[in-house]
């Protein structure tokens, strides 16, 4: 099959997070299978506009600032911009998809999703999309979670962020009326897609509940990394020989709430033997004064291998659901037990009892049970490593996505 990927961006990128490396390898993993790969992305300075890597042909024919600079003070700037965006998104896919022949259009980043949405209706292609960011997820539903919380709490607050806005800003109200606009607008271009992909059983059935019924769950692809030695090494061994057992939490941003990172800092009061390594941001002068917990800022990807080596357990206490924690995701590569909170798509990526444990969201004397029992079975920690190894194998392995999604497609084929 011929299969046109639009993509906010792609690598090598300074900006790519996890999700952009994950869709690097399906679309590898798609190329090695035999079909035609075509990924529409943003330009950016240092690199030819058109490019081929690992078989996978990439277009780099979108704007620059793609995705950025919304910095308005009202409204209708906002909504102008937003406009603006769109209008240059499909300017320039329906010139690429006039001069190539496509089966398919997948859309795999939030901000395509209108465009490509319109793009597909005009010349009647198969068109797909991957429900994979919990914003995403909340925006099609405009539904709230079960704490009473907004739904699109992450994409207000990283928005507000990203315009430096303060959250007691005159302009909050402005914004949130923007983003209720938009959030309507995602659901009614989501029911225009042949098929939305998601990266959890929690992602699909929140999206159920909205009425969008189109969906199948393909799961995201479990990256291995390569535990190579490095400068911090040394820290880490050091910290293990002073320990009986080192157990690793990882976030983008330790104050962030919804990471549980209060459950971390009350099991490490109980647990005073063993070491809780933390990775993330945090500020300083609020950092824990407990002994057996030791702070890293951001880790580069080439280093996080390292840190997962090391530890013997890693935990995902969120308190509020995310679609498909990425940390679980290289635990599971690297054959690492896991405890987790019973939320969001973290139950797809730990089996209670087989590869770890699952724990009621915020509850710290589960929580600090669960960590109890796992280490006092030797044999059965092993047991469960191996058991994470075989499901990043059978279930999260790029080649098992891709044969989900080429099956989708197939399908819909046959259908038309």
């Amino acid at each position: 099959m011929k299969i046109c990927c639009a993509i906010e961006k792609y690598p090598p990128h300074s900006a790519c997070s996890g999700g952009e490396f994950s869709a690097q390898k399906l679309f590898n993993a798609l190329s090695n299978k035999g079909h035609e790969i075509h990924v529409v992305t943003a330009h950016y300075d240092g690199v030819h506009i058109e490019g081929e890597e690992n078989g996978v042909r990439i277009h780099r024919i979108l704007s620059s600032n793609f995705g950025y600079g919304a910095r308005g003070r009202s409204l209708k700037y906002l909504y102008m911009q937003h406009e603006g965006l769109y209008r240059h998104v499909e300017k320039k896919l329906s010139v690429f998809l006039m001069k190539n022949k496509m089966d398919a259009i997948h859309c795999h980043s939030p901000n395509m999703i209108v465009p490509v949405s319109h793009i597909a209706k005009k010349i009647k292609i198969i068109s797909s999309m991957m429900a994979n960011e919990q914003f995403m997820t909340c925006a099609a539903s405009n539904k709230h979670t079960y704490k009473g919380q907004l739904c699109n709490r992450c994409l207000f607050i990283k928005t507000l962020r990203c315009n430096r806005i303060g959250r007691n800003s005159i302009n909050r109200k402005i914004l949130a009326a923007y983003f209720y606009l938009r959030m309507f607008r995602y659901r009614r271009c989501a029911l225009l897609y042949d098929i939305i992909f998601c990266a959890s059983n929690d992602v699909k059935n929140r999206l159920n509940a909205a009425g969008l019924y189109n969906t199948t769950v393909t799961f995201n692809i479990a990256k291995p990394l390569v535990a190579f030695s490095n400068e911090r090494a040394v820290d880490i061994k050091q910290i293990k020989n002073r320990f009986d057992k080192a157990i690793l939490f990882v976030a983008t941003d330790l104050s962030d709430e919804a990471k549980g990172f209060h459950l971390i800092v009350e099991a490490a009061k109980q647990l005073k033997k063993y070491a809780f390594i933390c990775i993330g941001k945090y500020k300083k002068d609020s950092a824990s004064i407990f002994s057996n917990i030791f702070y890293t800022d951001r880790v580069v990807p080439e280093q996080m291998g390292q840190y997962y080596s090391l530890s013997d357990v890693v935990v995902i206490p969120s308190i509020c659901p995310d679609a498909l924690p990425r940390v679980g995701l290289e635990a599971l590569a690297l054959a690492k037990p896991l405890i987790g909170s019973r939320c969001g798509g973290i139950p797809d990526i730990i089996e209670n009892d087989v590869n770890g444990y699952l724990f009621a969201p915020g509850s710290v004397d589960e929580f600090t049970s669960k960590l109890r029992s796992i280490f006092s079975d030797s044999p059965r920690l092993i047991s469960m490593g191996k058991n994470s190894l075989n499901k990043a194998r059978t279930i999260f392995s790029a080649d098992v996505v891709a044969d989900k999604i080429i099956a989708c497609y197939e399908r819909l084929v046959y259908k038309k």
